[in-house]
Formats: structure tokens, C-alpha cells, sequence
């Protein structure tokens, strides 16, 4: 069974959103267990390239939250990778099995507590002998009392206000104000060194008609990447077209100096052929001017 109650940091409930911070947290709680447990048995199974991990699949996630459907769970796990709060991996023993595993991309920020809180997110009990791979997906997160205290759960540090700040800057897209968010002057400038012959408020535009005619297409997580690639498209279609008029230019000028030649050719033998009748004439008008 799923718990009734689940618990999560405020603050970042405030910067991430509930349901992220929900996750988060369940993300903490396993990770800090696998710590313990393997500190216990001096073991670093779950100690890999320098992250402590935990590994599920999504729809063990999902089971542990009756109220996050199995999409909505994707989507928000796929959000904290994009927000570089969490990274992903594999490092199953066997090749098929594609079960991810989760670390946090920070551990300094996200793993530390306080002193004074000790490990009071993540309840100390007994681990079963063997921490196998079912038991890290079948033990729900722990039931917690409700918090009356307005004070967040875990303390606050600077350098994560830093980097959720940093996230927050990234660019993003409001479909209710058919608008793009955060896109600074830096931004443009690059996109005007990378596509100098491309007019970035017009294309800007097509984007934003691309997006609002696709609701339901590949959702877009990375827009800076994506406004780069599609201005740079643009650009080399622009460069595309210029070789290709060049070529009918260059094509139409063969041509006309062709007929240019064939034109001064044809004049020159006209001429030519005009002398010579000519010359037959006043040939003729000799001889008939002996005879006579």
C-alpha cells in the first residue's frame, strides 16, 4: 500500500512545484538509505563515478503515488533532469535489463542536512538482509506526520538558490501569451552572429506558429537549443538559395554571351557575303562593258 501522508521541502515546492518537490524527496529518501545501507556492509554498489544512486522504473515511481499518474511521474523526473537537478544512468549487471538509475547531479546540496536534523527525513529502521533490487522498489516511502510548522523541512543553502535561479533563467514558452520568457539580449545577439542574413524576429514568429500549431507534437525541452537549430536551418537555407540563384545567374549570363557571339557571327558573315555579291557585281559590269 501507498502512504496516506508524503512529505516535502517547501522552498522547493516554491521553486519547483509540488510535485517536483515530491519527487525530489522521494529521490532523497531512497538514496540516503542505499548510503546507509551500504556504509553498513561496506559495499559501494550504489556508489557509481562519484554519485550515490538509487534505481527504479517509472512505474515503481508511480506506485508509490496514487494521485501521479505514470505520464505525469515521466514528465516530472524528465523535468529535473532538464533542470539539472537529478541525472540519469545504467549500470545494470545484465545488458536488456534498461531499468534507469537516479542520482542527484548536486548531493552537496540536495543530500545535506543539518545538524540539528540529523537524518530526521529518512526514519532509521531495519533494512532486510539483502538490499536487492525489489525491495528499493516495493518499500513506499515513509509515512510522516503533518507538518503544522511553516519553517521548510530541510535547511536553505545559497548555492541551490544559485542554481535554481540559473534554471530559471532558461528560456520557455507561454502558449496563453503566445510569448517567449527569459530570452535576453545576449540570446538575440548570438542568434545574429550564427544567421546574419536571417531576420530573427521573423523567424521568431514562425517558431511561435510552429508551436502553437503543434500542441500535441514532440514536447520541446530545451528551447535555446532549439530556436538555435532552427535559426541556423534558416541561415543555411538562405546560403542554399544564393548558390543556386548564382548558378542561374551565371547559367543566364553563358547564355546570353552565347548568343551574343552567334549574333556578332552571323553579322559578320552577312557582312561578308554582302561584299562578296558585290564584288560579283562589279565583275559582271566589267565584262559587259568589254564586250560592248
Amino acid at each position: 500500500m501507498t502512504s496516506t501522508s508524503h512529505a516535502f521541502d517547501t522552498s522547493l515546492a516554491k521553486k519547483y512545484g509540488v510535485h517536483e518537490a515530491i519527487i525530489i524527496h522521494h529521490f532523497q529518501h531512497w538514496i540516503k538509505i542505499n548510503i546507509r545501507s551500504d556504509k553498513r556492509k561496506n559495499s559501494d554498489k550504489h556508489y557509481k563515478d562519484g554519485h550515490h544512486w538509487t534505481y527504479q522504473t517509472a512505474e515503481s515511481i508511480s506506485d508509490h503515488f496514487e494521485y501521479l499518474s505514470l505520464k505525469q511521474v515521466r514528465r516530472i523526473v524528465d523535468k529535473l533532469e532538464d533542470l539539472d537537478v537529478i541525472i540519469k544512468g545504467n549500470y545494470n549487471d545484465n545488458k536488456y535489463d534498461q531499468t534507469k538509475w537516479y542520482a542527484f547531479n548536486d548531493e552537496e546540496l540536495f543530500l545535506q542536512v543539518s545538524n540539528n536534523e540529523g537524518d530526521a527525513d529518512v526514519p532509521h529502521r531495519e533494512m532486510p538482509k539483502r538490499a536487492d533490487r525489489r525491495s528499493e522498489k516495493g518499500r513506499p516511502i515513509p509515512d510522516t506526520k503533518p507538518d503544522t510548522n511553516t519553517k521548510d523541512t530541510y535547511v536553505s543553502f545559497p548555492e541551490l538558490d544559485k542554481q535554481v535561479q540559473k534554471s530559471n533563467d532558461k528560456i520557455k514558452f507561454n502558449r496563453d501569451k503566445k510569448e517567449f520568457e527569459n530570452m535576453s539580449e545576449e540570446f538575440l545577439d548570438s542568434l545574429k552572429k550564427i544567421a546574419p542574413s536571417v531576420n530573427i524576429n521573423t523567424e521568431l514568429e514562425r517558431i511561435k506558429d510552429w508551436l502553437l500549431t503543434h500542441p500535441n507534437g514532440k514536447r520541446k525541452k530545451a528551447f535555446e537549443r532549439f530556436i538555435k537549430q532552427w535559426i541556423k536551418k534558416a541561415e543555411d537555407t538562405i546560403q542554399y538559395n544564393k548558390i543556386k540563384i548564382n548558378k542561374k545567374r551565371g547559367n543566364l549570363e553563358w547564355e546570353l554571351s552565347q548568343k551574343k557571339k552567334l549574333n556578332q557571327y552571323n553579322t559578320e558573315h552577312l557582312e561578308a557575303g554582302t561584299k562578296m555579291q558585290k564584288l560579283e557585281e562589279l565583275k559582271c559590269l566589267e565584262l559587259t562593258t568589254k564586250n560592248y
